[in-house]
């Protein structure tokens, strides 16, 4: 009796320690990531380390919630945690989060928090679970008071941005309470304007313009007002040139109900904060290409209907192609990938490749109730270039193996 008591209090300390690997692995990978030092520009860098780190639940194409906790000593408004709590206070925090929540450390002011995107959770429960975890942190440490800034559902790609977003709009927006903040709440807009007269904009007419698509005449504007400071420029008049257009792009997104994740990992990809604020010229740089994204994606919009009928379309014609994949339907409908599989997620309800699997797996059956092929033979002809592959993702969706099928429903 006592071998098998240690034999299972071995089994169980195995178990925890591997546990604890994968978690400290995951937390690092999403370090990497935050900081840049992994960059998300190429998605098949970030693939290849998941699966070397043998982080296999996660994936380039998931999608997440993402959010920043400030964490700060009550009464000490600026100043962060000690070096000392901080292993103990994320602690706590990832013991209250769900299973498909990571936190890793931003900076010495606080964590980044992403939460995977699964059906049947809506953003209502995630405002949900953040108020109630800002509330038992505040329990649980009176001396301190914590602060979620959170965002919206945005591609694994678009980690930096958002981690550089959120951590801004945490410098930018300010309480003592615990709380949690969208920084897509249009209440918040008023308060963000509220800046001193040298650097105020047309933010109104910038807003028009977008929805009109004139965003030449935007740059034109930014232009003048560069001129202005007859070249002499602070980096603060350029950080406000950079936040406010992109609060304004946002807002535009959110009025028309548009996700910006998809768009916002796009446009990082060609710069962050610090270059485009290195100079005036960099700043243009920066807004033309941001105007441009953001005034295709308002077209897109209007189109995505239509756009999800050509993806289908495309997918009925070629499924039985095992090259198939989210990159050539994307240039098929000239649309990036990322902005693909965030439409087609949005539109369809379903995950593309899911989708492809569903009408690959629809045209075996018909193949296995009349055709005298053999397993093999319809593999290849429904686009499976790997039979085990395909016998395993039909019993996944059907509940049989072909054969069993093929003897159940064939003629």
């Amino acid at each position: 009796m006592l071998v098998i008591t240690r034999a299972v209090e071995e089994l169980n300390r195995r178990r925890n320690e591997a546990e604890a690997a994968k978690l400290m692995k995951r937390e690092n990978f999403w370090q990497l990531v935050y900081s840049g030092e992994l960059p998300v520009i190429d998605a098949d860098a970030v693939q290849e380390h998941l699966e070397k780190a043998g982080l296999d639940d996660i994936s380039v194409d998931d999608h997440f919630y993402y959010s920043y906790m400030l964490v700060r000593r009550t009464g000490a408004a600026g100043q962060e945690t000690s070096p000392d709590a901080a292993p103990a206070m994320q602690a706590d925090i990832r013991r209250l989060l769900t299973d498909e929540s990571n936190i890793a450390a931003s900076d010495r002011r606080g964590y980044m928090i992403c939460t995977r995107i699964v059906p049947g959770v809506t953003k209502e429960m995630l405002w949900r679970r953040a108020e109630e975890l800002v509330k038992r942190l505040g329990d649980m440490h009176p001396h301190h008071f914590f602060v979620l800034y959170t965002f919206t559902e945005a591609p694994l790609l678009a980690a930096p941005y958002a981690c550089e977003l959120l951590s801004q709009y945490a410098m930018r927006i300010l309480t003592t309470e615990n709380k949690v903040v969208s920084i897509l709440n249009p209440e918040l807009k008023d308060r963000l304007e509220e800046d001193p007269k040298d650097m105020l904009i047309p933010a109104e007419t910038w807003r028009e313009w977008l929805l009109q698509g004139r965003t030449d005449d935007i740059l034109f504007q930014i232009r003048r007002l560069l001129e202005q400071r007859n070249t002499v420029y602070s980096v603060r008049y350029l950080s406000f040139i950079f936040y406010s257009l992109l609060d304004i792009v946002i807002s535009v997104f959110s009025d028309r109900k548009l996700s910006p994740g998809d768009f916002l990992a796009r446009v990082s990809h060609g710069s962050d904060f610090a270059q485009a604020s290195s100079s005036p010229e960099s700043l243009i740089r920066w807004a033309e290409n941001l105007l441009r994204e953001a005034g295709s994606d308002l077209r897109r919009g209007k189109e995505a209907g239509s756009l999800l009928d050509q993806v289908k379309d495309y997918i009925e014609e070629n499924f039985s192609d095992p090259d198939l994949d989210r990159t050539r339907i994307a240039s098929a409908v000239h649309i990036s990938p990322d902005y693909l599989s965030y439409l087609f997620h949005k539109e369809a309800g379903s995950v593309l490749s899911a989708y492809i699997n569903e009408r690959r797996i629809a045209a075996a059956k018909k193949l296995l109730q009349s055709a005298d092929m053999t397993l093999e033979e319809i593999s290849e002809r429904c686009g499976f270039s790997n039979s085990t592959y395909f016998h395993r993702q039909f019993k996944k969706l059907s509940g049989l193996t072909p054969a069993a099928y093929r003897k159940q429903y064939g003629k």
